[in-house]
């Protein structure tokens, strides 16, 4: 396999872009498009058709530890989930964001200690 850079000139082939991942297929010989900062792979027919049968090897080998991973997560979440739900059900901050302290606290207090406050008149 052999690396190219964009604007080089090359033989015909097919040249693989690593930036973006689009395949290049030059008929007769020409330069790759793009500028220097694009990098291009070549391998021959032969090494990608025996390179399948290897990624697919490493793709099944490695399948049941996605699967492993994936089912791991989801547990983490819900178990997340309902601990989050649990503490925050028997849990007691004291700031409520809808409540509005206007008034001091002192005179409040000092309403809720006079005499006949809570209790009805009596009818005349």
């Amino acid at each position: 396999m052999l690396a190219y850079q964009g604007g080089t000139a090359v033989r015909r082939g097919t040249y693989w872009n690593l930036s973006n991942g689009m395949r290049e297929v030059l008929e007769r010989e020409g330069t790759l498009p793009g500028n220097k900062a694009i990098r291009y792979l070549k391998a021959p027919p032969i090494v990608m058709v025996l390179m399948g049968p290897v990624i697919g090897f490493f793709y099944v080998l490695v399948l049941p530890f996605i699967g492993m991973a994936m089912i791991l997560t989801i547990l983490a979440s819900r178990l997340g989930e309902m601990l989050v739900g649990a503490l925050g059900t028997t849990a007691a901050f004291g700031w409520r964001p809808v409540e509005a302290y206007l008034m001091s606290r002192r005179k409040k207090a000092k309403r809720d200690d006079e005499p006949g406050r809570d209790e009805p008149k009596a009818p005349s």
